[in-house]
């Protein structure tokens, strides 16, 4: 339907705004907050994305399949690397090695 061509239109416009923006956000600002929201954004996308594809069209939802996989695994890392590593932008220190001791 147009809803779905134009959500997922939007959508892929979303995922490569994050995927141009990562570089700044994590190598320049080095902030693993917006690293990990970034990351995990990306995922959801690439969720939704082949959510909406699926009953359309099955050979393109199978084509996001790569995307999620790999987002979803390089969202855990980025949470990770939030969790146990302060950030300048938000002027946090390490959550998880409070918790821990």
């Amino acid at each position: 339907s147009g809803s779905a061509k134009h959500s997922l239109l939007a959508m892929q416009v979303l995922i490569w705004v994050i995927f141009y923006s990562f570089d700044y956000v994590y190598f320049n600002r080095k902030s693993p907050i917006l690293a990990a929201l970034w990351t995990n954004l990306d995922f959801l996308m690439a969720l939704c994305s082949l959510l909406i594809t699926w009953y359309a069209d099955r050979y393109l939802a199978y084509c996001y399949l790569p995307l999620g996989v790999w987002t979803f695994y390089a969202g855990t890392v980025a949470d990770y690397q939030a969790l146990y590593n302060g950030d300048p932008v938000f002027g946090t220190k390490p959550l998880l090695k409070y918790i821990e001791k």
